[in-house]
């Protein structure tokens, strides 16, 4: 008979980084600069999970367990770039002076941190009658060169502002290139993406006087929707997965300082 398993490891280690950071900055005007950003940072003892065999004894019995769970994966590295830009065009007359903007770009290469699980059919899961099932959507499906989860190559955001005397205003978009969500999901047992996606959110709030500010938040006012896609094979391919969308959501709030 074969087993499956999921398991906890109380032989783990803790993650380790050693980060080199090099940034320049630039303030063009008084109310006005720019930054670029170089950041390297060398990982240690990564924790995720694998597939692994244990023996187990019971009842007398021997029986080989196929199991999943954490475990310190290797090393690599992080680097990459980022460009920062902020400005209020203050030298706009009237209540155009409140004007500003922001932008800000970020670039990340992941070097050596792929999953080196290596490459399985896993084992077969059993129904609750004991036969094994077929269909390979229960198994353990184990796939290696994966990279870190929740890392986008690519970032954006960019941020209109507006500041002039009792009123302040923010309509910000951010964007993300596709990224692993997880190694395994639940339903298919194989890596699961979200692909590249963005959002757009505002607020805006008035100050009454030295005390009470009163204010208006907004979130997801493009009511994107997310895409997921399930990698089926080694060789990469992937299909189209779950779907949703996060709800838009309104907030009035009041604000007090003393």
């Amino acid at each position: 008979m074969s087993l499956t398993a999921l398991s906890g490891n109380p032989y783990l280690e803790p993650e380790e980084a050693i980060n080199t950071d090099l940034t320049t900055e630039w303030y063009f005007a008084s109310a006005g600069y720019v930054t670029v950003g170089l950041f390297h940072k060398k990982l240690d003892n990564i924790i995720r999970s694998r597939a692994f065999d244990l023996d187990v004894s019971y009842g007398g019995e021997d029986y080989d367990v196929s199991a999943y769970g954490p475990a310190n994966t290797g090393s690599g590295t992080i680097r990459g770039m980022e460009f920062s830009y902020s400005q209020f065009y203050d030298m706009l007359p009237g209540a155009w002076s409140g004007l500003g903007l922001q932008l800000n770009f970020t670039y990340i290469d992941q070097d050596g941190l792929e999953d080196p699980n290596e490459v399985s059919k896993g084992t077969l899961g059993f129904d609750e009658n004991g036969n094994p099932l077929t269909d390979n959507r229960n198994t353990f499906r184990v796939f290696g060169g994966l990279p870190l989860q929740g890392y986008s190559d690519q970032n954006f955001n960019i941020i209109g502002m507006y500041e002039y005397e009792d009123i302040s205003f923010r309509l910000a978009y951010t964007w993300r290139s596709e990224y692993l969500l997880t190694l395994r999901e639940s339903e298919e047992y194989v890596p699961a993406y979200a692909e590249a996606s963005g959002m757009m959110d505002a607020s805006l709030y008035y100050t009454i006087n030295d005390h009470w500010k009163v204010g208006f938040e907004a979130s997801n006012l493009l009511d994107t929707e997310t895409k997921t896609k399930y990698q089926m094979d080694q060789a990469g391919t992937k299909t189209q997965a779950l779907n949703f969308t996060t709800d838009r959501r309104f907030a009035l709030s009041v604000r007090a300082t003393f």
